[in-house]
């Protein structure tokens, strides 16, 4: 369960003020029933206090603050042992020289919490000057706030570091012209945004595993034929198992042309209220065609889409026929994985189904380095290996060009993926 900064901010709130009065009545103002004597009996009213928000504020981060603000959930019904029952929500201070990574895992291996979550505070370098409008938006008020000094108090996330830059939404409470209640939420954070990057290289591959993909488009027409697809690859000399995904295939044609003359889309929308379909979309400007044919073979639905194709040239309409087509994919294990006798096999069947499929074998090249395209840098790779998917038939030791696509992160790598190309 995810929790944004202000619902943990306000329920943090709530907490403190269950079983207190005083606490409530701080956050309720009761109407002021007294009469003031110089004002003809009539009551004093208290300034309304109206909630004010800015938004996409960029900022820099001044200190890290050792405070932290959780929520988690609990299945402990003790509250004695944590504080607030199945919603757990907390303020924790502790010293400045503490880890905050190990503290956070100490709280997740050491309690009952679960789901944890939260932000910690900082110090936040804020403009001077802020433009900023009710958080109610019928009411369309707007407020300029000057701060007296613009190091202000923020909620950040648990990876926000001294330095970074954010975007915050600060939000305030308005009594008039003063201001109070003010926080900082971050947003985002631009220093610590993924930066995404490709790059082209020439490695060795270090190894492949014993496993092929295959992915297509596949028509509705062609589904008998592949009834029996999965019994047929197992039957292949070292295959150890096999499995077909089918999925999005409906018996369902279009037809997309120019708009027709009435006589003829009157005689082609009668045609196809007779072809038995389950149901037929027609417009005419353009000209629009879905049909949807319910219980049909392959066979069947071939033969439909051949009598519309000849009642279409009939009528001397120019439109192709189209069939909607879902998608075929599949996994295969096998005993080697140089096996090119086995793919050579698994190429030759799926092509007897009319099937044009590009297998891929995944495995790892060996890379040290990534370099920038935009820059002389370089990015070390930790493992010196890259997790990748290449065509088929090669062997341990093989050189093959791939694109790598990677990301970063504070300038350090933290993921790759290369295809080859």
């Amino acid at each position: 369960m995810k929790f944004d900064p202000k619902t943990i901010f306000s329920l943090f709130i709530s907490v403190l003020m269950i079983g207190s009065i005083v606490g409530f009545t701080a956050f309720y103002n009761f109407p002021n029933q007294e009469q003031n004597p110089d004002n003809g009996g009539e009551p004093v009213l208290s300034p309304t206090a109206i909630n004010f928000v800015a938004e996409n504020i960029e900022v820099k981060v001044d200190q890290m603050l050792p405070t932290m603000r959780i929520q988690a959930e609990t299945s402990e019904t003790d509250l004695t042992a944590i504080g607030t029952g199945y919603v757990y929500v907390a303020e924790i201070s502790f010293d400045n020289d503490l880890n905050l990574g190990v503290m956070l895992e100490r709280l997740g291996e050491e309690t009952s919490l679960e789901y944890l979550d939260g932000y910690t505070f900082a110090l936040i370098e804020l403009p001077s000057t802020i433009e900023m409008q009710s958080e109610n938006s019928e009411l369309g008020l707007f407020q300029t706030y000057k701060f007296s000094e613009n190091i202000s108090e923020a909620l950040v996330g648990f990876d926000t570091m001294e330095g970074d830059q954010l975007t915050v939404s600060v939000t305030a409470t308005f009594i008039g012209a003063d201001a109070t209640n003010i926080m900082a939420f971050e947003e985002a954070n631009i220093t610590a945004a993924p930066v995404e990057k490709s790059t082209i290289i020439e490695a060795e591959i270090s190894s492949l595993e014993n496993t092929i993909f295959f992915e297509t488009e596949l028509p509705y027409s062609l589904l008998d034929l592949l009834s029996s697809l999965e019994e047929e690859i197992s039957a292949i000399d070292d295959v150890n198992n096999a499995s077909v995904f089918i999925s999005g295939v409906e018996a369902k044609l279009s037809i997309n042309g120019e708009e027709i003359e009435e006589a003829k889309f009157s005689a082609f929308e009668i045609f196809l209220n007779d072809i038995n379909a389950g149901s037929v979309l027609i417009e005419n400007n353009p000209l629009v065609v879905e049909i949807l044919f319910e219980e049909i073979t392959s066979n069947s639905f071939s033969e439909k889409k051949i009598l519309i194709e000849e009642k279409l040239e009939e009528l001397e309409i120019e439109a192709p026929v189209e069939e909607i087509k879902g998608m075929l994919s599949g996994q295969v294990l096998f005993e080697l994985p140089d096996s090119k006798q086995f793919v050579s096999e698994l190429s030759a069947l799926l092509e007897s189904k009319g099937l044009a499929v590009e297998i891929i074998q995944p495995g790892e090249l060996a890379v040290h380095e990534l370099p920038d395209p935009d820059s002389n840098s370089t990015y070390p790779v930790s493992s010196g290996l890259v997790q990748s998917m290449l065509k088929t038939g090669h062997l341990i030791g093989d050189l093959v060009n791939a694109k790598v696509d990677y990301v970063l992160v504070r300038g350090l790598l933290q993921s790759a993926q290369a295809t080859e190309e």
